[in-house]
């Protein structure tokens, strides 16, 4: 099965996303971003929009399209699936955002 989340798109697909979605596609954008931000830092100085800030920020961008509608649909749509899901995705979070990211 396809997780919508991880499949680009234009608008959320509400209507595909289904609890099971939700740990592996938070989980994989949190991996990237790690993974992108080790390779940013380790490129070292001197950094540039292009360089640093540009590749910061897609990642970012990736992270929040993929939580946003997880979180839209917790406020909406609860249940205790997604519920179950949504909170197991808090504590990941929380690490990432110690890194000073924040989704």
């Amino acid at each position: 099965m396809t997780n919508p989340l991880l499949t680009p798109f234009e608008l959320p697909p509400f209507s595909q996303i289904q609890p099971e979605h939700v740990v592996p596609a938070v989980t994989k954008a949190l991996n990237d971003c790690r993974e992108n931000v080790e390779r940013v830092v380790a490129q070292g100085a001197p950094y540039s929009w292009e360089n640093l800030c540009q590749p910061l920020a897609e990642v970012d961008d990736v992270l929040g399209r993929i939580f946003s509608p997880i979180s839209h649909l917790n406020s909406v749509k609860n249940s205790p699936e997604l519920r179950e899901a949504y909170e197991q995705t808090l504590p990941l979070l929380s690490g990432v955002q110690h890194l000073g990211w924040a989704a």
